[in-house]
């Protein structure tokens, strides 16, 4: 599974940005291998939660967040891969843990705070069967992928790399019913865009459309939806 969408305001990206241009770092091992040759980035050491503050702020509020129906997920970490000298940010191929910060990671969400103009190499590639899907972020968009998957990010050759990194525990555990689960979210959305409500009531629906679909919203999270905490 893997789905893409544009959701966060350039203008909430650029003040996460000056406050990665001013802030402090430390090593990307401090999240994971301390193989550099495996792993080279660092993160935002974000004093002040001011950048978790604005992402999180934009991401309660945006509708296609909400649809994703995640029942817990880790705080926002802040990642940059540089280009400096012989130091090229990257990270090679990995599956995530299945435990993030006490959480079962269902599914991890990448989002870009700066654009892919920004900077050369840094491409992120996600292996499905024997294929690999290779993506370039714009500036507040947002990959959203099943940590399962292999992915890595290529070296980053010139400018700076900047995006954001949340790990979520599902309401639907289960892959498949998930999936499913998105896929009716996509449509019902479609089909609420193009129902000529006229034509609806006229062929006998007592309720409107979206009540209709909204209802079979929860008649799948009420089957296979987990909310309890372990």
């Amino acid at each position: 599974m893997i789905r893409q969408h544009t959701w966060l305001d350039p203008v909430v990206c650029k003040s996460i940005n000056d406050l990665y241009d001013y802030g402090e770092f430390e090593d990307g091992k401090a999240s994971g291998t301390d193989n550099r040759s495996i792993k080279r980035n660092r993160e935002l050491t974000d004093k002040g939660s001011g950048a978790h503050t604005l992402f999180m702020d934009a991401f309660r509020e945006d509708v296609w967040c909400t649809a994703l129906s995640i029942r817990h997920h880790t705080a926002p970490m802040f990642i940059e891969y540089d280009a400096v000298e012989d130091e090229q940010g990257h990270y090679d191929f990995h599956c995530d843990n299945a435990i993030m910060n006490g959480l079962r990671s269902d599914l991890v969400i990448l989002t870009a705070i700066n654009d892919h103009t920004e900077y050369e190499g840094g491409d992120l590639r996600i292996r499905v069967g024997n294929i690999d899907v290779t993506m370039r972020l714009s500036m507040g968009q947002s990959v959203v992928f099943d940590p399962n998957l292999w992915h890595t990010v290529s070296p980053v050759t010139k400018g700076k790399r900047r995006m954001s990194v949340i790990w979520c525990e599902a309401l639907i555990q289960d892959a498949w019913a998930r999936e499913m689960y998105y896929d009716y979210i996509d449509i019902s959305a479609r089909c609420l865009n193009s129902i000529d409500e006229n034509l609806w009531y006229e062929q006998g629906n007592e309720m409107d459309p979206a009540t209709y679909l909204g209802a079979l919203r929860q008649k799948l999270l009420r089957q296979y939806s987990n909310p309890k905490d372990s």
